[in-house]
């Protein structure tokens, strides 16, 4: 198979997922991080399935907890869906307080990754009236 097919395992592993397939979803995750040992999604995707798919938490806590830790250090600690995701496995692992802790950090992280939008779309805002106002005041 080509290698710049690897993605493709995260995509099937997504599928089984929203089918309900939770062993099959797996099985396509474990492939996607065994072909792309270092890409944060797969990681992710990964310690997200072993962290919250019924069944499969009792036996995967610390498999979780560490996949999630390596894809936030591939991230540099400031994303906030692989944080979600840390967070979640340390919740699995029954580490709540360093679960809360990663939570609300994973809170900050997307405020910070929204903010810029959100000021654009407020200096959008601020020139639209600007614009209104000039119009009236030319009428």
């Amino acid at each position: 198979l080509d290698d710049s097919l690897d993605g493709i395992y995260s995509l099937v592993g997504q599928a089984h997922l929203k089918a309900g397939r939770g062993l099959e979803a797996l099985d396509a995750y474990r492939e996607a991080v065994r072909r792309q040992p270092g890409s944060p999604d797969a990681l992710m995707e990964l310690a997200w399935v072993l962290a919250t798919v019924e069944g499969m938490k009792a036996r995967s806590k610390g498999e979780a907890v560490e996949l999630a830790a390596k894809a936030n250090e591939l991230t540099g600690d400031r994303h906030p869906t692989v944080l979600d995701t840390l967070a979640a496995a340390y919740a699995a692992g029954e580490r709540y307080d360093e679960a809360v802790t990663t939570a609300r950090r994973a809170l900050d992280a997307a405020e910070a990754a929204i903010a810029p939008a959100i000021e654009a779309e407020d200096f959008a805002a601020a020139m639209t009236a600007m614009a209104g106002l000039r119009a009236t005041a030319m009428d």
